[in-house]
């Protein structure tokens, strides 16, 4: 969250310093929504599909080069 409020620094502030349960809350109304949206949610995934397999495609590929590369430098030192 702190990582996101440095990018999004005007967005609405929780008070999670003073106030430990704010996850816990953000979690629980998380919930409760996805079990009212389900429905929603189902067509959301079902149109998305084929954009969210060739993005993680994508992204395994770049995370697997990152890794070899990683792992050739630790080799050659």
């Amino acid at each position: 969250m702190a990582q996101w409020r440095k990018r999004n620094p005007n967005y609405f502030r929780y008070k999670e310093v003073q106030d430990k349960s704010w996850k816990e809350t953000c979690r629980q109304r998380s919930l409760e929504w996805r079990k009212r949206h389900k429905e929603y949610l189902k067509l959301y995934r079902e149109a998305h599909k084929v954009r969210h397999r060739d993005y993680m495609k994508d992204y395994m590929r770049e995370y697997r080069k990152r890794k070899k590369q990683q792992q050739n430098q630790e080799k050659g030192e």
